[in-house]
């Protein structure tokens, strides 16, 4: 079986396009908090799934998302997956990044806005998909504080107790070994 000759006009990538090149006619960028709740407990894990959607792109095509650091939280990562399916003749693209958030102190807790450049197809002009900032309050964990109430006088208590270290056991044992070695020198 052979197809028959095609003939494609390639366009050049415009000029000033520093940024990771996405060609489409659609990009979008979905979220989705696990639990949803906008209030948080500090030290506790949330999960945050972002979704990247291109229209006829393959999925390797799509972009890496970075958050970067925040400021009052860690942020794990996980190995983003990748899928593409056919609908009405066209190829739609999708990665989903997941990120485990662990607010490390209670307050306000701001997530960056999240912005994807690419190159609209259709109307042939730079385009930006965008997931708005998010303002996320954190309570403190009743748990962790009784925790450090309680462990703070106890660990004062056994410093206060504790007698200053004596150097002796220094000294002697020094003095044993630099005798020993003399007399393996004086031996030998």
């Amino acid at each position: 079986a052979e197809g028959k000759a095609l003939s494609l006009q390639v366009s050049a990538i415009p000029d000033g396009q520093q940024h990771h090149w996405l060609p489409s006619e659609l990009v979008a960028l979905t979220d989705e908090w696990t639990p949803s709740s906008q209030q948080l407990v500090q030290g506790e894990p949330v999960t945050r799934t972002i979704t990247l959607t291109a229209l006829d792109l393959a999925d390797h095509q799509l972009p890496d998302l970075q958050l970067g650091a925040v400021n009052g939280a860690k942020i794990y990562p996980e190995q983003p997956q990748s899928r593409k399916a056919e609908r009405n003749g066209r190829i739609v693209a999708q990665k989903v990044f997941s990120y485990a958030i662990i607010a490390d102190q209670s307050g306000e807790l701001v997530m960056p806005e999240v912005r994807v450049q690419w190159w609209n197809t259709k109307t042939n002009q730079p385009d930006v998909a965008v997931l708005p900032a998010v303002t996320l309050q954190v309570s403190a964990n009743p748990q962790q504080a009784e925790v450090t109430a309680t462990a703070v006088p106890q660990e004062l208590a056994a410093v206060q107790s504790a007698e200053p270290p004596s150097d002796w056991h220094f000294s002697y044992s020094s003095w044993l070994l630099l005798g020993l070695w003399l007399a393996t020198a004086a031996m030998w």
